[in-house]
């Protein structure tokens, strides 16, 4: 496969394998499953080792909580401690930085905001990363990313493979299918929304939106089913993502005549399992 037809894939949103975010992992990432158990003295001199020059130097009123924040890693099973800072900085929201244990020196080798859902090793060396970043200051989407991680010859490679957006309130299922459902909407004005429900009002004023609305697929979207949940009436529900290559009419993500198919990644919400068809 050659890298354009890779690029294209990566860009799209286009995925033949099974694998999606792990939406119900981000509340509460349990770090004794990867880290190193590290002294908190530690974690200080790391601190200490890297902070000239950055905030870690410039932010004293947090001073105390960066150690917090730290976490030791082997990256690349070498024997050596590296370390992530997962944490506050001047600004809102968590920064992540990736800082490689080079002997004598750290080098850092990722920066990216949000928090940790979940992150996989192959063969004792980081593989995946899946980061949740909740919207800053009054924004009221969260995205989500997914990074591959190649490492060869004394180097990593950090590379997204993966994006989808959603409103932060949106309801997450608890169960998930074995096999994503590949599936494409057969009306138009069909309603994606934050919860399995229908519910038209009240009113929001700050989304401009009806209800739990999301906004309007056309007939034609195409998308993936990751999970259903069956409300007081019987309807059946999915939680999905819709592919990046489709317009959302009325989104409370971006106005229409500003639709790139890129910008967002998949959107996710629920939609009513009735008037569509499987792929």
């Amino acid at each position: 496969m050659n890298k354009l037809l890779i690029f294209l894939l990566v860009q799209t949103g286009i995925c033949f394998s099974q694998t999606t975010f792990p939406y119900n992992k981000c509340d509460d990432f349990d770090w004794t499953t990867v880290e190193i158990k590290t002294p908190r003295a530690d974690r200080e001199a790391f601190i200490s080792s890297i902070s000239k020059g950055t905030f870690f130097e410039s932010y004293p009123i947090r001073r105390n909580e960066f150690p917090d924040y730290t976490h030791a890693i082997d990256f690349n099973n070498d024997g050596k401690r590296d370390f992530i800072y997962n944490g506050v900085y001047p600004a809102e929201g968590l920064l992540i930085e990736f800082h490689l244990n080079l002997g004598d020196k750290y080098k850092s080798i990722f920066t990216e905001m949000g928090h940790f859902c979940k992150i996989d090793f192959k063969d004792k060396i980081i593989k995946t990363l899946y980061i949740a970043q909740p919207g800053c200051c009054a924004d009221p989407t969260t995205t989500l990313r997914i990074y591959n991680i190649e490492y060869r010859n004394g180097q990593f490679e950090f590379t997204r493979i993966f994006q989808s957006t959603m409103l932060t309130e949106t309801t997450i299922p608890k169960k998930f299918f074995d096999e994503l459902i590949h599936f494409e909407t057969i009306n138009d004005k069909y309603y994606l929304r934050s919860e399995p429900e229908i519910k038209d009002e009240p009113f929001d004023d700050f989304l401009e939106k009806n209800g739990n609305q999301i906004g309007e697929l056309t007939k034609g979207t195409k998308g993936v089913a990751l999970a259903e949940q069956t409300d007081s009436t019987g309807r059946v529900w999915w939680f999905v993502e819709i592919f990046p290559e489709h317009k959302i009419l009325n989104n409370v993500f971006y106005q229409d005549s500003y639709f790139e198919p890129n910008d967002y990644g998949r959107i996710v919400g629920w939609i009513s399992s009735r008037f569509v068809k499987r792929l």
